[in-house]
C-alpha cells in the first residue's frame, strides 16, 4: 500500500494532467475552470530582474491567479545553474 492510498493522505485525491501549450496560460485556464483551493508550483527565475525572484511562469500565475499560489524554490546550492 502506498502512502497516497490512505484516505487520510492530503493528496490522495490529487489529479495529474499533462497538457501542451503556454505553461502560464494553461495553469491559469485550469485555475479558472477547476475547483482549486491552492496552486503549488516550483520557481527558479532565469530572466530579467522581476523574473529573478520567481521565474516568468510563476510570476504570471502569482499575479493573475484567483486562488492562493505557493511557490517553492530549491536552495541555491541545490540548483543546476
Amino acid at each position: 500500500m502506498k502512502v497516497t492510498d490512505s484516505p487520510r493522505c492530503p493528496v490522495s485525491g490529487a489529479e495529474l494532467k499533462i497538457q501542451a501549450g503556454d505553461p502560464a496560460a494553461r495553469i491559469l485556464a485550469e485555475i479558472h475552470t477547476g475547483n482549486n483551493d491552492l496552486v503549488v508550483m516550483g520557481a527558479h527565475g532565469r530572466r530579467a530582474f522581476m523574473d529573478m525572484l520567481l521565474g516568468s511562469v510563476a510570476n504570471k500565475v502569482v499575479r493573475l491567479s484567483t486562488v492562493p499560489v505557493l511557490t517553492v524554490r530549491l536552495p541555491k546550492e541545490n540548483t543546476a545553474e
